[in-house]
C-alpha cells in the first residue's frame, strides 16, 4: 500500500527488547493532504537503513510512503501498526 502526504512530525527513536535482542523503531506523522477532511497518519520504521536515510528528510517534505498494515491482539483488543518499508520524497518522485 502507499500514501502521499506531507511530513508533519518525527517522533523519537525507540529501543525495545525482543527474544533476539534489542531493536529500534521510529514513528512519524504525515498528513494526506486531502482537500476535504484531511487526515494525519502515523507510520513506523523498523529498518535501520531506512531510519538512517529518513533522518535527513525535513519536516514539511511531501513524500510517498510505502507500507504494510499489521494488527495484533492483546487482551481482546486489536492494535494496528503501519509498517513503512520505503519512502520517496517529492524530489525522488520527479517533482510530482
Amino acid at each position: 500500500m502507499e500514501l502521499i502526504g506531507t511530513l508533519l512530525k518525527k517522533l523519537e527513536i525507540e529501543e525495545y527488547q525482543t527474544s533476539e535482542g534489542t531493536g529500534r523503531s521510529q514513528e512519524f506523522i504525515i498528513n494526506d493532504n486531502s482537500p476535504k477532511f484531511s487526515k494525519n497518519v502515523c507510520f513506523r520504521i523498523k529498518n535501520e537503513e531506512l531510519m538512517a536515510s529518513f533522518a535527513s528528510v525535513p519536516i514539511g517534505t511531501t513524500m510517498k510512503v510505502f507500507f504494510s498494515p499489521e494488527s495484533r491482539e492483546h487482551e481482546g483488543r486489536y492494535y494496528t501498526n503501519l509498517k513503512c518499508w520505503k519512502i520517496q520524497t517529492l524530489e525522488q518522485l520527479g517533482g510530482k
